[in-house]
């Protein structure tokens, strides 16, 4: 009978440990969310976004992270194999040698690398996210996101990711209108050339996951010039009520959960 407690009790830090890594809160400056100009997979990009919920709200500098990897496994809800192992180690190498752009204010560009310094001992890896990143990571005292680990682990679709990243940089106005090209320069979408197409593969499928998975309700309406859709409007809306957080969560973990299995 205590054979069994002990397991239960067990089982039940496990799933505490399991919820308060997936409920980590990501801190972005908003200037890096919204002029930051890359190409990243979905994985890739969750992984960024895993790795920067490592940091500490006190912290002073980007400290070395040690993953496991079947523990992020667990955290991320992919199937612990040796197959997904061998892609997350390819996805990482890929990351160490991706750069990309943020526009400046003063109407410049600069050029950055997602990670320093990788690591990798067996299924231990150990990582330092690149020093260029600091200033929009570390200590932010104004104009920044956040939004809890979560809500980017349940999505799927690189485009989708991006979008929420973006919507929530603009939630706190309530609104985000946007041209056309400039929205596809900024996700990095040169698909679609058609606006139907791009309206139904991109956005209507993202913020479809988005209101479903996430603790944002986005809808949009667009702005014609002509016969041609020039710009877009984002309505933008955080999630309220005890019953609605309940369901949402409960929504999470069950994606995640079936995703592992």
């Amino acid at each position: 009978m205590n054979g069994i407690i002990h397991k239960t009790e067990r089982k039940c830090e496990m799933d505490r440990k399991l919820r308060d890594n997936r409920n980590k809160l990501i801190v972005k400056s908003n200037e890096l969310i919204r002029n930051a100009r890359y190409s990243l997979s979905e994985l890739e990009q969750k992984f960024i976004v895993f790795l920067i919920s490592k940091i500490e709200k006190n912290d002073k500098e980007l400290k070395e992270v040690t993953i496991n990897l079947k523990e992020y496994c667990n955290i991320a809800g992919l199937e612990y194999s040796g197959g997904s192992i061998a892609y997350i180690k390819n996805n990482i190498q890929e990351l160490s040698n991706k750069s990309w752009w943020i526009d400046n204010i003063d109407g410049s560009s600069t050029l950055f690398r997602w990670i320093d310094t990788v690591s990798i001992y067996g299924e231990t890896i150990k990582i330092i996210l690149s020093e260029s990143l600091k200033p929009y990571l570390i200590d932010l005292k104004q104009d920044f996101s956040k939004y809890e680990l979560i809500n980017i682990l349940v999505l799927r679709g690189k485009y989708t990711v991006r979008l929420y990243e973006l919507f929530k940089s603009y939630s706190w106005k309530g609104e985000w209108r946007v041209k056309v090209k400039e929205l596809r320069n900024i996700i990095n979408c040169d698909k679609y050339k058609q606006f139907k197409e791009f309206n139904r593969n991109v956005l209507k499928y993202s913020i479809e996951e988005i209101n479903k998975h996430t603790d944002l309700n986005i809808s949009y309406k667009t702005i014609r010039e002509g016969k041609f859709v020039n710009e877009i409007e984002f309505l933008i809306k955080e999630k309220e009520g005890f019953q609605m957080t309940i369901e949402m969560i409960m929504n999470q973990e069950e994606r995640l959960d079936f995703n592992e299995k």
